[in-house]
């Protein structure tokens, strides 16, 4: 056993017996239980497992009523639940995010149970089942089911409505809610399959075409739920839809934060070959790294391949290669029928 199983093992006992009987309890092992916790990364399988029985048993201390130098106890356990929730526990991070619901701080309660159904520690059918009641809890399930159902023939669909709006001006019924219902399913860039990042590289440039309008066709509402899907895409650490969404805050004047998206991508471990290349396209329109990029190649598998028209349609692109475009989506979308 582990000096960290030890430790939280103790605090665990200490903390039932104080919520069963009521027995002494020194307060300091609360904040302590936080403080002295490893970062989930560091903690092996029994550790994580030792810290999160420690974290529910918070939870319950901080729900405990009481008044005067009672409160004391609740006080404490929300502050140690936190420093654990930041330290990467799951557990932590979906029982704090629980009580800040309670508390109506709702945009703090969204932060963790986001952070939660993101967490690589937790098990997949432990947040399918935290689903249901975070559905009943908070009135949705930020977005784990549909990731759990995850349909890549879906998306290269909604690719290829997007596309057929910008060309042809033909607006699919709910097409909004499709492009950032897209935008939530896909997985991080670093977790995501090949054949995921090939479909993320091709939403990113269609979002970038409507969240621009580059056709009067495309209403104010595509365009705003365009632009809000790219950044998600670019948060999700897509080396392509960092390039573009910096574009996109070039164009409204966020120097600031298109200059930090930029240097993302351009130091984006899955980031692109040619890099030089790839810079020189994109000073023209007054964006430069702050540092240059290692020369270091690093491959990403079917996303480079036409890399270099995606990038050149940053600034517009030809009808040639947006028809080529199309035939690659419809070729995916081939693939992923005969595959079923």
């Amino acid at each position: 056993m582990s000096s960290v199983q030890k430790r939280y093992d103790y605090y665990a006992t200490a903390f039932q017996n104080f919520l069963k009987d009521g027995k002494d309890l020194n307060f300091s092992y609360i904040l302590r239980a936080g403080e002295e916790a490893p970062s989930v990364q560091s903690a092996d399988k029994h550790d994580r497992e030792s810290v999160a029985f420690v974290a529910s048993l918070l939870s319950d201390l901080a729900q405990r009523e009481g008044t005067g130098f009672e409160k004391a106890p609740a006080k404490y356990a929300v502050i140690s639940l936190k420093s654990l929730a930041d330290k990467g526990y799951p557990k932590a991070e979906m029982e704090y995010a629980y009580l800040m619901k309670e508390q109506k701080n709702s945009k703090e309660a969204e932060t963790y149970m986001n952070r939660y159904f993101q967490n690589p520690f937790e098990k997949k059918e432990e947040k399918n089942r935290t689903a249901e009641w975070v559905l009943q809890e908070f009135g949705h399930d930020f977005g784990w089911r549909e990731r759990s159902k995850f349909n890549l023939k879906e998306c290269v669909q909604t690719n290829a409505d997007c596309f057929s709006l910008y060309q042809e001006g033909k607006e699919t019924q709910g097409l909004p809610d499709r492009i950032m219902r897209m935008a939530q399913v896909l997985d991080n860039a670093s977790s995501a399959t090949p054949e995921e990042r090939e479909v993320a590289a091709h939403f990113s440039r269609h979002l970038w075409i409507l969240a621009t309008r580059k056709k009067q066709n495309v209403s104010d509402q595509v365009a705003h739920i365009s632009a809000e899907a790219l950044g998600i895409l670019a948060d999700k650490k897509y080396p392509l839809a960092q390039v573009r969404y910096a574009a996109f805050l070039k164009m409204k004047g966020a120097d600031q934060t298109a200059q930090f998206y930029l240097d993302q991508a351009v130091h984006n471990p899955l980031s692109f070959d040619h890099k030089e290349h790839y810079l020189s396209e994109l000073k023209k329109i007054g964006l430069r790294p702050t540092q240059e990029p290692s020369q270091q190649k690093v491959g990403l598998g079917t996303v480079l391949r036409g890399l270099t028209n995606h990038v050149r349609t940053l600034l517009g692109g030809s009808e040639e290669q947006k028809t080529k475009d199309l035939r690659n989506q419809k070729e995916l979308l081939n693939r992923q029928s005969h595959r079923r």
